[in-house]
């Protein structure tokens, strides 16, 4: 599990991370989902979308299901959890951002 302590934990782990090591798609994928977010990705590499724009739609969905939680709940450490649990909506709005972006994908 990604989050120790919260979002904010998850958030700063994040960008230490990024820092230390350019991100990678299985480091932006909560544990739990990693298998459906496998699936999801391997759809859009099927569809031909480009791998900086599917590692940047995995992005978008950490990001949005993290502040999403930041700003609905209160509670550090609940914020976390609820980051997590809305996570594979988030994958969904990613495959929505990616088609916006990318247009009709090349074989």
């Amino acid at each position: 599990m990604y989050l120790v302590v919260g979002a904010g934990a998850f958030i700063a782990g994040w960008a230490v991370k990024a820092i230390v090591d350019p991100p990678q798609i299985e480091y932006l994928v909560p544990e739990q989902y990693r298998e459906y977010a496998e699936k999801i990705i391997s759809e859009w590499r099927q569809k031909g979308y480009p791998e900086p724009l599917i590692e940047k739609a995995v992005k978008w969905a950490r990001d949005w299901s993290t502040n999403l939680a930041n700003a609905l709940v209160p509670e550090p450490s609940m914020a976390g959890e609820f980051a997590e649990m809305i996570y594979p909506k988030a994958l969904q709005f990613a495959g929505k951002w990616l088609e916006a972006m990318a247009g009709t994908p090349s074989k």
